[in-house]
């Protein structure tokens, strides 16, 4: 379960992993190239996932976390029958967007 879970994150648009952490703090910049971190629980047909996430600074977060969860509720659904009680996001990290490379010349 987790895996699909963390497999249907990456397919949403400015949303990464979870960045790597030293003593609990976020470390480097590389959470967007990095998969999400799920935890899931299921008991019978019913699934519950927390998802930690990087997102891109570009739009606004609640209304990216509402389309990544309904995104998520709707994928896992399908892929495995489960019906998803709930999806809880923890952003661990929102980057800038990447800066557009100068042209020399």
């Amino acid at each position: 379960m987790e895996k699909i879970a963390a497999r249907v994150v990456q397919e949403s648009e400015w949303i990464g992993g979870d960045v790597p952490r030293v003593l609990g703090m976020p470390f480097g910049h590389r959470g967007m190239d990095r998969p999400a971190r799920v935890t899931a629980w299921v008991d019978g047909h019913v699934t519950g996932l927390t998802i930690t996430v990087s997102l891109i600074w570009a739009d606004s977060a609640r209304a990216t976390t509402r389309r990544l969860r309904a995104h998520v509720i709707d994928r896992v659904e399908h892929l495995t029958g489960l019906h998803v009680d709930h999806v809880d996001i923890d952003v661990a990290r929102l980057p800038p967007p990447p800066r557009p490379a100068r042209r020399m010349g």
